[in-house]
C-alpha cells in the first residue's frame, strides 16, 4: 500500500511538486503541532477539485503530503483504477488481496490498515470518498 497513489498525488510528495501539479491551494488552515505524532499539520483544500490534503512539516518549504481525501467532483483514480462513483464490487475485486475484514463493512472498505492504507466510503453502493493515509496512530 506504500506505493498507492491517486493519479499523480501520493504520500510524501513535497509542496513544490504539489504546487506544480495543482497550483496554489485555494484554502489553507493554520499549521498546528499535533501531540499524537509531534508533527506540524496543515490542511490544504482544493474544494473545486474535491481534494483535501493533510500536509506535515514545520516550514512551508519542507511540507509533504501525509494524508489525502478525495470526494466528488474529483476524478482521480487509485493505482487499481478505482475512483469516486466506482461500485462496491469493483473495489472489493480490485483490492481483494489487501482488504482488512476487521474494519470493513457495507459502507466502508479498508485496504491495508487504518494505520496506513486506503479507506473507501460508500453511499448507495458507490464510492463517495477515498482516503489514503493513516486514520489511526
Amino acid at each position: 500500500m506504500r506505493k498507492e497513489s491517486l493519479d499523480k498525488l501520493k504520500l510524501g510528495l513535497n509542496v513544490n511538486d504539489l504546487t506544480k501539479i495543482l497550483g496554489e491551494s485555494i484554502e489553507k488552515s493554520k499549521s498546528e503541532l499535533w501531540g499524537a505524532d509531534g508533527e506540524y499539520h496543515q490542511t490544504f483544500k482544493y474544494s473545486g477539485l474535491g481534494l483535501e490534503l493533510d500536509m506535515i512539516g514545520e516550514k512551508e518549504v519542507d511540507k509533504i503530503i501525509n494524508m489525502i481525501t478525495v470526494v466528488s467532483p474529483c476524478d482521480y483514480k487509485t493505482n487499481k483504477g478505482i475512483s469516486i462513483g466506482s461500485n462496491y464490487k469493483e473495489v472489493e475485486q480490485a483490492y481483494k488481496d489487501y482488504l482488512n475484514p476487521d474494519f470493513s463493512n457495507s459502507t466502508s472498505l479498508v485496504a491495508g490498515s487504518i494505520y496506513g492504507g486506503l479507506i473507501f466510503s460508500f453511499e448507495n453502493g458507490k464510492v463517495k470518498s477515498i482516503f489514503l493515509g493513516a486514520s489511526a496512530e
